[in-house]
């Protein structure tokens, strides 16, 4: 190999390491971009975009996060919570919660800020995802988020346990 092929490949390969260390912070620190593919990285991604969505006060993100049947129990809970008449709408749900003290809003955005993914069990079409957070009133706390894949195959949390 001549020196200048020896530059060029040197030079080539200090790109694709760029590159690669590019993606690699896009992907781990929940840059945009579509749902990965293999099922244990797509349910972190969704995980991690809903619970930086609730973090950030992002409520449209996080309802896209959402199967319709998570909504529709958060509005159930909404009502059970004196809520006569809940908005349709998930976004002005999340508002609404916030704003009447139903959802307390520095609590939402510390817990979800220190979410950690632990993993995730697939069976078809649905999974458990385990997750853990810091929750002020219980210390770390070991949490389960349900998912199930919709029509379009994008994972959607279904519901969120303690």
């Amino acid at each position: 190999m001549r020196p200048s092929e020896r530059g060029y490949e040197r030079s080539m390969r200090r790109e694709c390491g760029i590159l690669s260390a590019t993606a690699f912070l896009l992907v781990a620190c929940g840059g945009g971009g579509e749902e990965p593919r293999e099922p244990e990285a797509a349910l972190r991604h969704t995980l991690e975009t809903y619970n930086a969505a609730l973090a950030e006060g992002d409520w449209e993100t996080a309802c896209n996060e959402m199967a319709p049947e998570f909504i529709h129990i958060s509005r159930e809970g909404m009502r059970e919570n004196g809520v006569a008449d809940p908005p349709k709408s998930c976004p002005e749900m999340w508002k609404r919660s916030v704003s009447e003290g139903l959802t307390d809003a520095r609590l939402l955005t510390d817990a979800s800020e220190d979410a950690r993914f632990d993993g995730a069990e697939v069976t078809g079409a649905t999974a458990r995802i385990d997750f853990s957070q810091y929750l002020s009133d219980r210390g770390r706390s070991a949490m389960t988020a349900y998912a199930r894949r919709d029509d379009d195959g994008q994972w959607r949390i279904t519901q969120v346990t303690s």
